[in-house]
């Protein structure tokens, strides 16, 4: 649906994907329960690698995907929370392999 929060389905959706809509300006306590909501599959799953892409336009203060366009509403320690709880996720998962990319984001203050 055109700026709503349905995305297009599959007949059959693979057992290891999850999706959780979030609603425009969604708090870090929704974005944090969504993602502690997929980790169980992660972790059934158990994969050899996790890739990690931290989009920083998830911040509040980002002008094109925070607070001033209904974006999500996190903030650093967010992202160092996602962070650390992959990592240990890793760790008893897959020997500690992950790999970690940054992007998005488009204040610089940030």
């Amino acid at each position: 649906k055109d700026g709503g929060r349905e995305v297009p389905r599959a007949e059959r959706v693979p057992d290891h994907v999850v999706n959780v809509p979030l609603d425009p300006g969604s708090d870090r306590d929704r974005f944090r329960s969504a993602f502690n909501q997929a980790l169980p599959t992660l972790e059934r799953f158990a994969p050899d690698i996790i890739f990690l892409s931290a989009g920083f336009d998830a911040h509040a203060q980002d002008p094109l995907g925070g607070s001033s366009n209904h974006g999500l509403q996190l903030v650093e320690d967010d992202f160092f929370w996602i962070t650390q709880t992959l990592s240990s996720l890793a760790h008893s998962l897959c020997n500690g392999r992950v790999i970690s990319v940054l992007e998005g984001g488009y204040d610089p203050a940030v």
